[in-house]
């Protein structure tokens, strides 16, 4: 064995290790980036969510805060409850229903979607809209900036379903659709955290950026090279050495 030493297919065999080795390191410095990032976004998310109560005089004097996701924001306006869409598939404990959204009405021309909270559904008639109380009087709610809601997959996006058209039940929700349907302009997207009501579960999680999964996955990349490195020390130049040694004698 000692005697493949220093040929050409031992040198192959310790550059295609060093390769492997290094690969290896490489995916673990990547996990290891992903998850400083992630550290980063929460603290960024963080010294938002801490960061003063933005009203609607705020972004008059300043509309480039309607792009701070995850802000603090207390508005006031008059919900236009004919335009409220029910989004379908949403879970909530296991149980299936609708994530309610309604704009809320600031100015003449500016509304601001409102993710309301979640309603069951009637399991006895899969189509039926939620009856909801109507409050037509001017009111504030309290919420936080988010981005639109999450889009649930549509198989046949061509077939007439609930997601199209002018039903309040929809799959998912276009934005740029809303603005020219409603005429206004739909400054941002918010979460009303205000208490739940008997109508209206708001258990919405907190944002956040978990970085325990890159570790974990940093470690393993890490502890892979590591190993194959030791391998291939032993392999290539120990065993080898040893069993010259032991043939000499």
């Amino acid at each position: 064995m000692r005697s493949l030493m220093g040929s050409g297919r031992w040198w192959l065999m310790v550059v295609l290790s060093l390769v492997a080795v290094l690969a290896l390191a490489s995916l673990g410095r990547w996990q290891w980036g992903r998850a400083e990032q992630k550290l980063a976004l929460q603290q960024s998310i963080d010294d938002k969510l801490a960061a003063s109560v933005l009203t609607e005089n705020d972004f008059v004097e300043e509309p480039a805060l309607w792009g701070e996701l995850h802000r603090r924001v207390s508005l006031q306006g008059f919900w236009m409850h004919r335009h409220t869409l029910f989004l379908d598939n949403r879970l909530h404990q296991g149980r299936p229903g609708f994530w309610v959204v309604t704009p809320l009405l600031l100015d003449e021309k500016t509304v601001v979607l409102v993710q309301r909270g979640w309603v069951p559904r009637d399991v006895r008639d899969v189509q039926a809209v939620p009856v909801l109380s109507e409050h037509t009087h001017l009111l504030r709610v309290q919420g936080r900036l988010a981005a639109p809601p999450s889009k649930w997959l549509e198989l046949q996006e061509s077939q007439t379903t609930p997601t199209q058209g002018s039903s309040r039940i929809r799959h998912n929700i276009d934005i740029t659709e809303l603005r020219q349907q409603w005429g206004v302009s739909v400054a941002a997207v918010m979460l009303q955290t205000d208490p739940s009501d008997s109508e209206l579960v708001r258990d919405w999680p907190m944002p956040g950026a978990s970085a325990s999964t890159n570790w974990g996955y940093a470690f393993q990349w890490f502890a892979m090279s590591a190993t194959l490195l030791l391998l291939s020390f032993w392999t290539l130049i120990i065993r080898p050495l040893r069993h010259g040694s032991k043939k000499s004698h």
